[in-house]
């Protein structure tokens, strides 16, 4: 990652570094000896690296990576021109990009496809630029590989989608049992004759949904079971409802029932079903009066073990993350955009800057950068946070001890547990380049 990005570096922002760069002391033409100055580069560059005629479209050279990515050997490759290496219905579209890296209207093509010689497709994010080769000019491109990037982005907004259409399933069900609930108690009288048929046809919903319902008085007396619950419960006999379902002698803790008779308010919390195998559920309890005015309490408990499993897959998701985070080998820092304090940064952060966690955690962000800066990083911290990403900008910060550390800074706005935030990633400038 840190190799490539100087290879960038050097070949994007020193335009004649190619045609007139010094290596050893002496000034050599690309064209005169380019596999004996490049080597490195071209041979050992982790991305993807091509020449490309700007006229022709034809291949001039590439890197091993390139053709390992593609699948050709490098002299396949120079006899092809840059359509053969794109999908036919998606050339249009790269050729347009293609276009604007001549015209230096775009450094970065992003999320192009690629068309392997096995006719597999990838996709890339292109760094283009022109450059000189013995007076005649070129379109090189980096390629990096974002094909399982773009894979995970497009399951997690499958996973989003189907996530987001099982709560509005679940949210419309249980919309549509409690209004029939109300509506069972308001027009109990004129209902009576149909309340049979009705009964069933709740039941039954009830029972395919694993949605247990029950009514309680204010001595925590089972009124009313389902035939589905008593089926694993067995016979009420006139037992109390922590009795029946939860084997205690005494009201359980937090019980919903207490707090819906007190407030004369619809309660929601969530169980656990002890006898059957610890399964969570939510109560939705909802008090009523009946027709001879005594208070009861419905209680609708829907089984939540796929959304708990979906908690839980997302907590360990985000355990993966921080140690992903606290081990990356580059220094990171998340800031709170509204007001700049850092509240994250890992251990190559910490290496970076000569602080400890519980020194950083809680400073202004522009406090990283050189003493006498901070209104000038202040601008640059709320400019990248408008924009929403930031990449290679080269800026400076201070250690500890104060010594200044030249850095490459990309940033990235997202939004984390309730409010947005600013990704920080800051590269340390090898002091050979």
């Amino acid at each position: 990652m840190k190799r490539t990005k100087k290879i960038m570096h050097k070949l994007s922002h020193r335009k004649n570094f190619l045609s007139k760069g010094t290596l050893r002391g002496e000034t050599r033409d690309m064209c005169a000896a380019p596999l004996e100055i490049f080597k490195d580069i071209f041979d050992y560059a982790n991305d993807g690296m091509l020449l490309a005629e700007p006229k022709t479209k034809k291949i001039y050279l590439g890197n091993k990576s390139i053709c390992q990515m593609l699948g050709y050997s490098l002299g396949e490759l120079k006899k092809l021109t840059i359509d053969k290496i794109h999908p036919a219905g998606e050339f249009p579209y790269v050729l347009a990009q293609f276009e604007k890296i001549i015209n230096k209207k775009i450094t970065l093509a992003k999320n192009i496809p690629l068309l392997k010689k096995d006719k597999k497709i990838l996709h890339v994010d292109i760094k283009g630029f022109m450059l000189n080769c013995g007076g005649k000019q070129y379109v090189a491109g980096i390629f990096r590989d974002i094909t399982e990037r773009h894979k995970l982005e497009a399951q997690l907004e499958k996973v989003k989608e189907d996530l987001e259409l099982r709560v509005q399933r679940r949210t419309f069900e249980l919309a549509r049992t409690n209004v029939e609930l109300q509506e069972e108690v308001a027009h109990r009288k004129t209902m009576q004759l149909e309340l049979g048929t009705l009964k069933k046809q709740i039941e039954y919903i009830l029972g395919a949904t694993k949605t247990g319902l029950d009514i309680i008085d204010t001595e925590f007396n089972i009124r009313y079971i389902d035939p589905e619950w008593a089926k694993v419960y067995g016979e009420v006999q006139g037992r109390k409802c922590y009795q029946y379902f939860m084997g205690r002698n005494d009201i359980c803790p937090g019980c919903g029932i207490v707090e819906a008779l007190k407030t004369k308010q619809l309660k929601v919390t969530e169980e656990v079903l002890v006898k059957e195998n610890n399964r969570p559920v939510q109560i939705t309890t909802i008090p009523f009066q009946n027709e001879n005015g005594e208070w009861l309490v419905a209680e609708v408990n829907v089984d939540i073990s796929e959304r708990k499993k979906t908690e839980l897959a997302l907590r360990e998701s985000e355990e993966k993350f921080k140690t992903i985070f606290d081990n990356a080998g580059t220094a990171m820092v998340i800031a709170d955009i509204e007001t700049g304090n850092i509240i994250e940064c890992n251990r190559q952060a910490q290496t970076l800057l000569g602080y400890s966690h519980e020194e950083l955690v809680g400073m202004q962000q522009w406090q990283l950068h050189p003493f006498g800066q901070e209104e000038k990083y202040k601008e640059k911290f709320y400019i990248h946070a408008q924009r929403g990403r930031t990449e290679d900008i080269a800026v400076e910060v201070q250690h500890k001890n104060g010594t200044i550390v030249p850095v490459f800074l990309n940033a990235q706005t997202m939004h984390l547990a309730g409010r947005d935030i600013i990704l920080g990633i800051f590269i340390e400038v090898d002091a050979s380049l």
